[in-house]
């Protein structure tokens, strides 16, 4: 008979198998674009009344920044986010807007 041990591991072992499949499976294939314009939809949803800067952290947003542009592969999309970006610090406007009125949300979920 198994150890309590042994049964614990497994089980563990088979919900992080569980867990992972769920979550490739939304990443990817036919789930894939119902799930990223759910998650944009999301963001946009929780952005619409709040400054960028009450949202993320600065530091780890810059992080992410610089990962993306070091690892994602060129695309018109992650050219179109940099420009974006780009612009709103260079050009922004002096005063504070919600995220809302600076993206686009069909363009997102395109």
């Amino acid at each position: 008979m198994p150890t309590p041990t042994n049964d614990a591991d497994a089980l563990a072992a088979r919900l992080l198998d569980a867990q992972v499949g769920f979550h490739l499976d939304r990443l990817t294939g036919e789930r894939q674009a119902a799930t990223v314009r759910r998650l944009a939809e999301s963001v946009l949803d929780a952005s619409r009344h709040h400054q960028v800067a009450d949202l993320v952290d600065a530091a780890v947003l810059s992080e992410v920044v610089v990962r993306a542009l070091s690892t994602v592969p060129s695309s018109a999309a992650v050219g179109g986010f940099v420009e974006l970006a780009v612009s709103t610090v260079y050009d922004g406007p002096v005063e504070s807007f919600p995220l809302s009125e600076v993206v686009d949300r069909e363009q997102v979920e395109v």
